[in-house]
């Protein structure tokens, strides 16, 4: 092992030597992709986490009536930060929870509105909800897309003035930044979409605008559904969990 042990790795080599390590000295902050009603990810993470860890997921939670009856009533051992991505059921998550600030909805699991800024075990954290979605023209004839899923300028601008003049640690949002997707992934087509040649994603540009504003240390979200390592920025996948050692 080379350099200092991340602390999931203490974690593991404290369980095989059988050494007894206060868990405070080694709370995990782990990061968790899209799940889209999925849960069986949160199950198996239920038998691994301790009660100090903190998992944060980064949007397309799978808030949806039809998804959310399958998540436990109990909750979760350890705290649960969800943000919103743009496969949600909108009007149902405004019933469930206050958008305009952190809000159970399950016991240990909270809502995470856009713009809301977080220290979380010494880290300076914020979040940025929301994405535009290409698949627009194949949803919105079946009533299953929604507008509040783009994240507008007073989002973006709740965010900055949150921050005030702190650096974050990590910037955790759904949308990627377009740069960090045309590095990594083919371009768009517009015609497989059914999207018009005019078509803006206004969630990627402003998650940009907030990295260029902000410039923080990390930056993580999902919503491409592909793994990621670019510098400082990391794109998980469907289910993906990492630590916050590992960004």
């Amino acid at each position: 092992m080379n350099g200092k042990p991340t602390c999931t790795q203490v974690r593991f080599l404290a369980a095989l030597s059988g050494q007894v390590v206060p868990t405070a000295e080694v709370i995990v902050i782990y990061f968790l992709g899209d799940l889209h009603g999925d849960f069986a990810k949160l199950d198996v993470l239920r038998q691994q986490v301790e009660p100090d860890d903190v998992i944060i997921q980064v949007g397309d939670f799978g808030f949806y009536p039809h998804t959310l009856a399958n998540l436990s009533l109990e909750g979760f051992p350890c705290k649960v930060f969800a943000i919103d991505g743009n496969h949600e059921h909108y009007p149902f998550l405004a019933e469930l929870v206050n958008r305009d600030e952190v809000s159970e909805f399950r016991p240990n699991m909270f809502y995470v509105p856009r713009g809301t800024v977080m220290e979380i075990e010494g880290q300076l954290i914020g979040f940025l909800g929301g994405a535009c979605s290409v698949d627009i023209s194949r949803r919105k004839p079946y009533g299953r897309w929604y507008e509040e899923e783009t994240i507008t300028e007073d989002e973006l601008q709740r965010l900055v003035d949150a921050v005030g003049d702190r650096q974050l640690d990590v910037l955790v949002a759904h949308a990627a930044p377009p740069e960090l997707i045309r590095r990594n992934f083919a371009p768009l087509s517009h015609e497989y979409w059914g999207l018009p040649a005019d078509w803006v994603d206004h969630s990627s540009n402003r998650v940009a605008e907030a990295i260029s504003t902000l410039n923080p240390k990390k930056f993580v979200c999902g919503h491409m559904h592909r793994s990621v390592v670019d510098g400082d920025m990391r794109i998980l996948d469907i289910n993906e969990i990492i630590s916050i050692d590992q960004l």
